[in-house]
């Protein structure tokens, strides 16, 4: 049986009123009254949670917005991912663009392990710094070939 986005909403609203005090609190952080609350996640709920409440449910909890939209594996009995382990798609899309033309440069051949290890690799020292270093892409590649190569040749 398929989830729908209401139940998939209304499942993590709960799970995010639980990391508050209280209901009140909650309700208060996501600027919504109380009795809103219970009638989007009460035991009887009258209402569904829409876009616009939930993006202020997930700001009220920290959460990365469209978090409500998806299902945790923690909540069904899984480890979930933290909120800081997420990357923000727009970012990644610039990180692939930035290696796949530093990879062009450097002549490399473009293969799916190489670019997704750079990625990866890049990712992590641009958050480092706070910003992007025009080497960081070459930098990135050197690391991740150099890593790939150590693996391949220890098999």
């Amino acid at each position: 049986m398929m989830v729908t986005i209401k139940e998939i909403r209304r499942t993590n609203a709960r799970y995010l009123a639980q990391r508050f005090r209280n209901q009140r609190e909650f309700a208060d952080a996501a600027s919504i009254t109380r009795s809103q609350l219970s009638q989007l996640i009460g035991p009887n709920p009258a209402e569904n949670i829409g876009s616009a409440i939930a993006k202020r449910m997930e700001k009220a909890a920290g959460r990365p917005e469209g978090w409500l939209d998806r299902e945790h594996p923690k909540l069904s009995g899984k480890q979930e991912v933290p909120p800081e382990r997420y990357i923000d798609s727009s970012k990644l899309v610039e990180a692939v663009q930035e290696i796949w033309e530093a990879m062009e440069l450097r002549g490399e051949k473009i293969n799916p392990t190489l670019l997704s290890s750079a990625v990866l690799i890049y990712l992590r020292l641009k958050d480092a710094r706070g910003e992007a270093n025009p080497i960081d892409a070459d930098q990135s590649i050197a690391i991740a070939s150099s890593t790939i190569r150590s693996l391949n040749s220890t098999r």
